[in-house]
Order: C-alpha cells, then sequence, then structure tokens
C-alpha cells in the first residue's frame, strides 16, 4: 500500500527504551526456563494515543515483541495484535537492540504508527519526513523554526549533568550537537549578517 507523505511529528514513535531499562535481561524459573517478560504503556502522537501491553517470549529466536494495541486500557473491543521482531547488535561496551520492520525486514531503532494506521513499521514503509524538510528555506517561518528549535536543545544541554566522560563527549551532548548541526542545515546558504550574530550567540 503506498501512503502519501506525512509528518513524523504526527505520528506515534515506538523505541526500545519504551520497553524500560534492561527489558531484555533474562530471568529464569524454578525450571532454569526463560521467563517471559510483560508489562504496558501509553504511547502518545499527534492527536493520537495507543495503549500497549506486551509480552516477549525471552526463549525466542530471534526474539519477538508481541503487542496487542487498544485505544484504551478498558478498551472493550477485541485489541489490534502484532508481532515485532528485535536483533541484537554488539558494541563495544554492551550491546544495542532495533526493532525489524515486518514490512520491508530492516531493522530501525524506531517504529511509527500514521494516525490513520492501526500497525507499526518504519518511516521508509509509511512516507513519513521530518516537518523540517518541507519548510522553506527562505522563509521567515524557516528563520522562527531554526531559532525555536535551537532555544529547545539550548535548554536540554543546560540540564545535562555531565557533558564529557574520560575527556571525551558523551553520548546524549554529542546527540544533542549532531540536532544543532541538522538544525543548522536549514539556514539559506547566505542569510543577512544579523541572522548568523544571533545564531552564534
Amino acid at each position: 500500500m503506498a501512503f502519501s507523505k506525512r509528518l513524523i511529528e504526527n505520528s506515534i514513535s515506538l523505541k526500545t527504551s519504551d520497553f524500560g531499562k534492561g527489558f531484555l535481561c533474562v530471568e529464569y524459573d524454578q525450571n532454569s526456563i526463560p521467563k517471559p517478560k510483560t508489562g504496558r504503556f501509553r504511547l502518545v502522537g499527534g492527536y493520537k494515543s495507543v495503549y500497549l501491553p506486551y509480552i516477549i517470549g525471552m526463549s525466542e529466536s530471534p526474539l519477538k515483541i508481541e503487542l496487542e494495541i487498544r485505544d484504551k486500557p478498558d478498551d472493550s473491543k477485541l485489541p489490534i495484535r502484532q508481532s515485532i521482531s528485535i536483533l541484537e547488535s554488539q558494541l563495544t561496551f554492551g550491546e544495542r537492540f532495533y526493532f525489524v520492520c515486518s514490512a520491508c525486514g530492516k531493522s530501525f531503532d524506531r517504529l511509527y504508527m500514521r494516525p490513520e494506521c492501526e500497525f507499526f513499521h518504519c518511516r521508509e514503509c509509511l512516507n513519513l519526513v521530518y516537518e523540517s524538510t518541507t519548510i522553506n528555506k527562505r522563509s521567515l517561518y524557516g528563520y522562527r523554526y531554526i531559532m525555536v528549535g535551537l532555544k529547545k536543545l539550548m535548554d536540554k544541554e543546560a540540564e545535562l549533568k555531565n557533558v564529557y566522560y574520560a575527556g571525551r563527549l558523551t553520548k546524549k551532548r554529542a546527540a544533542l550537537l549532531e540536532k544543532k548541526d541538522r538544525l543548522l542545515g536549514l539556514a539559506p546558504k547566505k542569510p543577512q549578517g544579523a541572522f548568523l550574530e544571533r545564531i552564534s550567540t
């Protein structure tokens, strides 16, 4: 099914961190059989929200998250069910997990649900784009979008407890700098001098 373009900001985003820290740490029962993990949480995106009870079969390979997608906790309707596979990637320190999009088979750290849809897929399959890619770079709204975005990122930077660790930027600090660079890429190639001065201060 081909989708028209829609903003990511108006869609629901599902991340591995939504399942909590250590959500794939294995626990065993008295017979040394891995216990399934269960839980529930709510996600909101745009004008839509979903309630997600889930179960993870820890003895399966590859691991799979079985979701029940509901509009509200006490919804009497039969829930929409979706199975999402998980891939593990070994890093220098620890490991990282990715979702496998059931539509294309590629791995992503996030999956999305469009407002009119009932399943999670990757943004490529759902034809989702960031608002920043739709903005006229030379318009007044484009300038305002950049300045508001920079203010939000600066506020987040001010809340960071650690900027450096072992002489290197922390992951959170590096991620904020990357977002700044991406945001400043919206600016016209030859903006007015006053605009450059506001950005640099």
